[in-house]
């Protein structure tokens, strides 16, 4: 219960410190992906220019000082990130991305990218629980009451990664 007190304390007094912790995380994941994709696959203009892009944002973020700014590096790191994230995909594998899209996902690539991210909101809404956390107190989101806030800061990091490896899948 004391944990649960001091997550309740900490979103609500001072939550840029960790709201710039989970971004620098999905960053930083979004990064290794591409940089993974550059060393297997051979050097990329775009895909470079996302990853120099992605330097920029973390080093943006250690400055930030309120979580409109950690949110716009966020949805700028993000836009970065996707708008490469077709390039990752195999020819031989007949999908194609045009830019993230959701509620309703409107191609199999988006589809697929929601379907892992439920799948995986699940999993670490039951493993913050597990530990004493509340995956309904967000640090850095704006959601409706009732979401799991705190575990959907973390939903870009571990679908990137594992996006990521559609297109070696693919292949």
């Amino acid at each position: 219960m004391l944990l649960r007190r001091a997550q309740y304390r900490v979103s609500e007094q001072n939550p840029v410190p960790i709201a710039r912790n989970i971004i620098a995380a999905k960053i930083q994941a979004g990064k290794r992906v591409l940089q993974r994709q550059i060393r297997n696959y051979g050097e990329n203009a775009a895909i470079q220019s996302a990853v120099d892009s992605l330097n920029i944002s973390l080093r943006q973020l250690k400055d930030a000082d309120g979580l409109d700014v950690v949110r716009g590096i966020e949805g700028d790191a993000a836009a970065r990130y996707f708008g490469v994230f077709g390039q990752l995909l195999s020819e031989k594998s007949g999908f194609s991305f045009d830019g993230r899209n959701r509620r309703p996902p409107r191609d199999g690539v988006n589809a697929l990218l929601s379907f892992v991210y439920s799948l995986l909101g699940k999993d670490i809404s039951g493993a913050l629980q597990g530990v004493g956390l509340d995956p309904q107190v967000g640090f850095s989101a704006r959601r409706p009451t009732g979401a799991r806030q705190f575990s959907a800061g973390y939903f870009g990091r571990i679908p990137r990664v594992v996006g990521g490896q559609v297109g070696v899948v693919a292949d």
